[in-house]
């Protein structure tokens, strides 16, 4: 049982840096193609109407994925990163539903008159979104950070 609990603090930490890091390569593809001259405003449309949902499914599986793992994880020698680390996913998870239901969906149906005039309020839409994705990726790191640093400089080792 040790470690099956070993190996899902290790799966944790996998999952949470995965993401950081397929957040990061997300941002940087879609905006190189909104700012690209050779797609028009209808493509760029349809690309953020294809990307985004396997963004938001991807983020749950990976966010989810590790808050599962750290609550079968072994809390005893380093409870209190555990417990920051948990509270850490659980306020990404919750922001991320947020995100996905108060600001993505109404955004997706702007979007799916694709090439059509945006009202203002994608303007807004937008904004939020982009406020909320950092706030829920640097917690994702944050909580990364602290996962990947848990036994740092300690040796269990015995000369």
């Amino acid at each position: 049982m040790a470690v099956l609990r070993q190996l899902s603090f290790v799966l944790s930490r996998l999952l949470i840096s995965g993401w950081v890091g397929a957040a990061a390569l997300f941002v940087v593809t879609s905006v190189a193609e909104q700012t690209n001259s050779e797609f028009d405003s209808m493509v760029r449309d349809q690309l953020a109407l294809i990307r985004f949902p396997y963004y938001y499914l991807f983020g749950f599986i990976m966010v989810g994925g590790s808050l599962g793992s750290l609550l079968f994880s072994d809390r005893s020698q380093y409870w209190m990163r555990w417990w920051i680390s948990v509270g850490l996913l659980s306020l990404t998870l919750i922001i991320m539903l947020v995100d996905y239901f108060a600001i993505f969906m109404p955004l997706k149906d702007i979007l799916s008159d694709a090439g059509g005039a945006k009202p203002q309020e994608f303007v807004a839409y937008h904004e939020y979104s982009e406020k909320i994705n950092m706030l829920h990726v640097t917690l994702s790191l944050i909580c990364a950070c602290i996962l990947c640093s848990v036994g740092m400089g300690k040796s269990k080792a015995r000369s």
